[in-house]
């Protein structure tokens, strides 16, 4: 059985059921419903065919499209960023440690 996802929403309410079988996506929903239990509201949940699904209902505004990033980076530039990055990671473990103490 394939695992699908569905979005619907009209223009009649300002609300979106998402429906899916995703488990991924299942997880994150509900983290997201424990910690904004207000605005994440699990509807419904059950198998079909051995697989889990669940319906959850949030604020159609939460619902977002983006343009594919047009950036290409080369491999130099991926190591030097992956460099950068590790060193800002380094420099805030060092100022934990520092708190600590």
């Amino acid at each position: 059985m394939e695992r699908y996802t569905v979005y619907g929403f009209d223009d009649s309410t300002n609300l979106c059921e998402v429906t899916t079988f995703n488990r991924a996506l299942i997880n994150k929903l509900s983290k997201l419903s424990k910690k904004h239990p207000d605005t994440y509201k699990l509807k419904n949940e059950g198998i079909v065919d051995g697989s889990p699904y669940v319906e959850y209902t949030f604020p159609k505004r939460l619902v977002s499209l983006r343009v594919p990033s047009a950036r290409k980076m080369s491999k130099e530039e991926k190591a030097a960023a992956a460099e950068r990055m590790k060193k800002i990671k380094d420099d805030e473990k060092k100022k934990k440690k520092g708190k600590n103490k």
